[in-house]
């Protein structure tokens, strides 16, 4: 973990109201796993007043890492008024990502909205392995929110899109596109883990979609955070009974669980 203040080498938008910032410090690119994030701070002052935790999307070159974020608020209204060549506040990289294990199995991989964030990072480091392209699944509200892992981050893996008002690709939740995915897996035998980050209802049809078709599966949370280390329990979600533990801290234990770790009968009773 670091805490230090990166020169912003580059900062767009790639859809109307969601940006991708590229932060040069070596350190932090050099240490990330897909999965973990960054504690950001643009802001002097009092208002806002705490750091916004956003997932790492990737790295960009060697010594800089990008972050894909959207304008929800007064804290990314902020970080979206920044300018190549500012500096800002950075804490990380924080929390447990995604885990690869050997390379065998096949891997899907299904965001909703910037949920896609983390899961850019995961395609990029599955690409870099070798022969373990993944699917990549992505849903949005309509044509104007889509993200693609090719004009984000420039990587070579063509994404399968459904929309939610049918304006581009499948029309319905990105889960349908899930569906037949992994009933070809399970034709086949194949080992499979699906990987999802997104709302809350996503994340527990696919855990339950997976948990069906017996793939393992792993879920990024997204949790309004007051210190992205544990300390504040500000960020805590049910955890499954099994666990023996009634919560989970989704900066200390997560933000990536396994999906049978978490209490979906509660989903969203502890996070946002």
């Amino acid at each position: 973990m670091f805490e230090c203040e990166p020169e912003i080498t580059a900062h767009r938008e790639v859809a109307p109201g969601t940006y991708l910032m590229t932060l040069r410090e070596a350190s932090i690119a050099k240490q990330a796993r897909p999965g973990q994030f960054v504690m950001l701070r643009a802001f002097s002052g009092m208002d806002p007043l705490l750091r916004r935790p956003f997932s790492i999307c990737g790295r960009i070159g060697e010594d800089a890492f990008g972050v894909l974020y959207r304008v929800v608020g007064r804290g990314t209204a902020v970080l979206a008024k920044q300018r190549t060549g500012d500096r800002i506040q950075v804490l990380g990289p924080l929390g447990n990502g995604f885990q690869t294990g050997p390379a065998s199995g096949s891997f899907i991989l299904a965001g909703g909205g910037v949920g896609v964030a983390p899961l850019f990072f995961l395609a990029q480091t599955l690409l870099g392995q070798g022969d373990r392209t993944p699917a990549f699944l992505a849903g949005f509200s309509g044509k104007q929110e889509v993200l693609s892992p090719g004009d984000v981050l420039q990587l070579d893996l063509e994404a399968e899109i459904a929309t939610e008002d049918g304006t581009l690709g499948h029309a319905g939740p990105v889960t349908d596109l899930l569906e037949p995915h992994l009933a070809v897996c399970a034709e086949q035998g194949n080992k499979t883990t699906v990987c999802a980050c997104g709302p809350p209802a996503m994340l527990e049809r696919v855990a339950a979609l997976a948990r069906a078709a017996g793939a393992s599966c792993q879920v990024s949370l997204e949790s309004a955070m007051a210190c992205g280390l544990g300390a504040c329990l500000g960020c805590t979600v049910h955890a499954a009974p099994q666990e023996g533990i009634p919560y989970l801290r989704v900066c200390r234990e997560g933000p990536v669980f396994p999906a049978e770790a978490v209490d979906w009968s509660r989903a969203g009773a502890g996070w946002s």
